[in-house]
């Protein structure tokens, strides 16, 4: 059984008024940046001790979470996040290629200087949690850079949708940061990304947004075993 990873209580997000609001938000953060590891058990009790929270607001974030299908019931009714599949990362990537190539007919054009500015920011935060080890830290950093292309568009329901692809996109990233050199391969596209956005070419950040996907879709598959599941997923007969 691969060991199971428990929530940091670091980097939560300030409560907000709402109990409900704030555990949805700190579960969500938990297994968009691989805090919670598929197959794994999650305990309400546990996340509630965690957050400081009464278990009633986290088991309604949980409830919300499984009808999103980040989480699912296994046989004995126990909540666990849900198996990744080269089948559901080809799924969730092909959306991804369908509204980004879409939004980018109209963002890159409008894309102004404090837009570039902003990319070297989030660019170079890049580069400071790959040289700290911080994936998560990478993690956010990658994708406030794209969105901010993507808010350029004016097209608030397409980010919308972007937005809940994008945290279904997000667990398929641990497959990638497994990968030797996975670095390498995303900073050079970041860097090639940002070329072609300051010179306003919508087919070249089209072509190379292609082969940003890939690179993540190709390592959940390299990843799987032969019967579609994990390799890192937990037993399902542990607790």
């Amino acid at each position: 059984m691969a060991a199971q990873r428990t929530p940091t209580d670091g980097a939560r997000p300030a409560p907000p008024e709402s109990l409900s609001d704030y555990a949805l938000r700190s579960i969500r953060a938990d297994l968009v940046e691989g805090r919670l590891l598929p197959g794994q058990r999650i305990a309400a009790e546990q996340l509630a001790t965690s957050l400081n929270i009464s278990h009633v607001p986290v088991r309604e974030a949980l409830r919300h979470l499984e009808a999103e299908g980040h989480l699912e019931r296994d046989p004995r009714s126990l909540t666990r996040v849900r198996n990744v599949t080269p089948a559901e990362a080809d799924e969730i990537y092909q959306l991804r290629e369908l509204l980004e190539t879409e939004i980018h007919k109209t963002a890159v054009p409008a894309m102004r200087g404090e837009d570039f500015a902003e990319l070297d920011l989030y660019f170079a935060d890049m580069e400071d949690a790959i040289v700290g080890g911080d994936i998560a830290r990478f993690a956010r950093a990658n994708r406030a850079f794209h969105f901010v292309v993507f808010s350029r568009s004016g097209r608030a329901w397409m980010v919308r949708f972007l937005n809940i692809i994008w945290d279904a996109a997000a667990r398929y990233q641990t497959s990638l940061f497994l990968t030797p050199g996975w670095e390498i391969s995303l900073q050079q596209h970041h860097g090639e990304l940002r070329t072609a956005l300051k010179a306003g070419d919508v087919d070249a950040v089209n072509r190379i947004m292609n082969e940003h996907r890939h690179i993540t879709v190709e390592a959940t598959h390299a990843a799987s075993s032969p019967d579609g599941q994990h390799r890192n997923e937990v037993d399902g007969s542990g607790p």
